[in-house]
């Protein structure tokens, strides 16, 4: 069930705004929830209980006004509500979702051999071999690279 933890809320529980993470989706649960027959074992208890409050300020002394006799069951209902609620451990978390990007390992030639500069098939300048590997991975233009770079993380290691 999702469940937004308002101002209020986070104050009543003492639950500081910088606590929680930026992005996050708060969800309300219980961690004691009883199951299947237990439920109705539960639901029992809680009503006996209820009952024997209301049973015992009936039978109270009559130096009470009945408007005290009620007042001090509800206070006590509500006491044995809330031992109830919390003996079913009322929790909220918080989740919060991030995306990693997969990593791409480009290894480079740092030998000897890359300093040789290679003769050009166009009219371009000669550049050694580490510069043109340099320049075609540093190339903002280059559709393919810009487009692989807003997919995953892009690292580059020398090797010789």
């Amino acid at each position: 069930m999702a469940f937004v933890a308002g101002t209020w809320f986070r104050w009543l529980l003492g639950i500081g705004a910088d606590e929680i993470p930026a992005g996050a989706e708060a969800h309300w649960s219980w961690t004691h929830l009883p199951q299947s027959w237990r439920v109705f074992v539960a639901l029992f208890a809680a009503i006996a209980l209820l009952y024997g409050v209301w049973w015992l300020y009936r039978w109270e002394t009559p130096t009470l006004s009945p408007v005290r006799r009620r007042w001090l069951a509800g206070l006590r209902m509500a006491v044995v509500a809330i031992l109830a609620v919390t003996a079913l451990g009322p929790a909220i978390s918080y989740t919060q979702q991030r995306v990693l990007r997969p990593v791409v390992v480009v290894l480079r030639d740092a030998s000897q051999s890359m300093a040789t500069a290679d003769v050009p098939t166009d009219s371009s300048v000669r550049l050694a071999r580490a510069d043109q590997v340099n320049r075609w991975l540093t190339d903002a233009k280059t559709e393919w690279l810009v487009a692989l770079r807003e997919r995953v993380q892009l690292r580059v290691f020398d090797f010789a």
